[in-house]
């Protein structure tokens, strides 16, 4: 059951990483395996079977979670894109509680403010980043830009309360890396060689760039955390704070049906019920 729940768990995680506006880093405060994972992800090249073998069962269901989401969630992103979404910000202004209790009771320094302050600006402007100019050919002649992709994505997927398919939308990458994983995938299951091959090489960076991302992000956080334990935490409830801003802007509200908006407000009381239910089996 353990394992099941677990894997769970890491599709929630993956599901979110794909989901503009929603962090994945987020999603692991949530299910309480955030430290696991960046543990893991430190300690990687030390004692490698270690790592592997203490969130193997997470990396399982992230992996499924991110197929699910570029393959069935993408669909009701584009059906019902206020009720899906809202279930993931309910469940992420479930979480604030978590960190309220890390911070609460202890001295507020100027430190902490300017922190929290910095990375709650931060997340709110995301939005409004608009890269017209940027050269938005996502192949192999852009093998650099794609590795320097990945490692803002993998940035984001490790810090909490940054959405890195947010910054890919705001740079102009977003749209076409998705259709070329999406390919990627379906040749895979098709067995189709050639394609998959195609399609892998203009990957090949970007998922080069996802893992020096993941690596260097998860010791700066461990780092940061050992250091500056108040600091961080006070960091982190900036983004969880902010996080919501960047999803609703992206929705389309105004043109939105009565049901949508009754549906997605249940969607996000869902969410933010789940996000307690997980706290406390956590707990």
């Amino acid at each position: 059951m353990k394992y099941f729940i677990d894997a769970i768990k890491g599709i929630i995680i993956g599901v979110a990483n794909i989901i503009p506006g929603i962090s994945g880093g987020t999603l692991a405060i949530v299910m309480g395996i955030y430290d696991k994972l960046i543990n893991a992800v430190t300690e990687i090249f030390k004692n490698p079977i270690k790592a592997i073998k203490s969130v193997w069962i997470y990396a399982a269901g992230i992996s499924i979670g991110v197929i699910l989401s570029i393959i069935g969630v993408s669909y009701f992103l584009d059906t019902n894109p206020i009720p899906t979404t809202a279930l993931f910000v309910g469940l992420i202004v479930g979480s604030i509680p978590i960190i309220i209790g890390q911070v609460e009771n202890k001295k507020v320094d100027y430190v902490d403010i300017i922190v929290f302050s910095l990375l709650l600006f931060m997340v709110i402007a995301l939005p409004y980043l608009n890269f017209s100019g940027t050269d938005t050919q996502a192949d192999t002649s852009n093998f650099f830009i794609m590795i320097i992709l990945g490692i803002l994505a993998a940035f984001s997927i490790v810090a909490p309360g940054v959405s890195g398919t947010m910054i890919l939308m705001s740079l102009g990458y977003y749209e076409k890396l998705m259709s070329i994983t999406s390919e990627l995938i379906k040749a895979t299951l098709k067995f189709d060689v050639q394609a998959i091959i195609s399609n892998f090489v203009v990957m090949l960076p970007f998922g080069i760039g996802i893992v020096i991302g993941i690596v260097l992000t998860a010791k700066l956080i461990k780092w940061l955390f050992e250091k500056y334990s108040k600091a961080s935490n006070w960091g982190i409830l900036g983004l969880l704070v902010a996080s919501p801003f960047p999803v609703i802007l992206n929705l389309n509200i105004s043109t939105a049906s009565t049901f949508s908006l009754i549906f997605g407000v249940i969607s996000f009381a869902v969410g933010i019920v789940a996000s307690n239910l997980l706290i406390k089996l956590n707990k």
